[in-house]
Parts: C-alpha cells; sequence; structure tokens
C-alpha cells in the first residue's frame, strides 16, 4: 500500500485522517478494486447502519476539480469505529465514461446528511 504523506485534519466530533492506499489501473467504465487504511480522528464513533450510517464514497473530478460522477460507490464500515480507531476497508471503483484524465477523491459521507470534506476533512485525492 501506498503511504499518504501528512495532512490537516480537523478538530471535532467527526474527522478523518487517511493513512494508506493501493489502487489498480483505471480503465473506461471498468469497475476495480481499491483498499484504504484510515482512522477515526474525531471525537465520535462511526457507525454504518445498511445503507445509511458513514460510508467510504468517492468522486471522480476532471483537472479544474469540476464533478464528474459526485456519487460513487458506497462501501460500510464492517464495525463501530471508534476515536483513535484505524480501519483497512476494500472498495469497488468504478471508473467513468468516457475515457480521460480524471481525480479520484475517496472521501466518508454520514448518508443522507453531508460529505466528511463539508465539515473540513481533505478528501484523500489519487
Amino acid at each position: 500500500m501506498e503511504r499518504v504523506g501528512e495532512h490537516a485534519v480537523p478538530v471535532g466530533p467527526l474527522a478523518v485522517r487517511w493513512h494508506a492506499y493501493e489502487l489498480g489501473e483505471q480503465r473506461a467504465g471498468v469497475t476495480t478494486r481499491a483498499r484504504l487504511r484510515l482512522e477515526n480522528a474525531g471525537t465520535a464513533p462511526w457507525r454504518s447502519r445498511g445503507r445509511e450510517g458513514v460510508q467510504l464514497a468517492y468522486h471522480w473530478l476532471d483537472p479544474l476539480g469540476n464533478a464528474i460522477v459526485w456519487d460513487g460507490q458506497r462501501t460500510g464500515l464492517p464495525d463501530v469505529i471508534r476515536p483513535g480507531e484505524s480501519v483497512e476497508l476494500e472498495s469497488s471503483v468504478l471508473a467513468p465514461r468516457p475515457p480521460g484524465r480524471y481525480r479520484l477523491a475517496f472521501d466518508l459521507v454520514e448518508e443522507f446528511r453531508f460529505w466528511f470534506a463539508e465539515l473540513g476533512s481533505q478528501p484523500l485525492d489519487v
């Protein structure tokens, strides 16, 4: 896995610290796998409740940062992740069509409420 460098982490109940990732080669319209190691850097536990609660997701962005695909596939948490705990997740990633140069930005989402980036956490840009 490729380690993620130091990055700002907000103070508050919901914050993520990215540690490492592994991502296969992406091809337009093809689903691949990604592995990510991340830490609950906030003060509140993270819980997935089926398709609700905290989920790992992603955005595909063009080189200028415009969203090509905003709501990427979701990956739930295997268990409650308490403050200070780390988790390694395996996620499906569907590359957009048409072929081109894109940025992949992983983020956590509290489903139907907010993305962690909206609260000050940095997405993991790949």
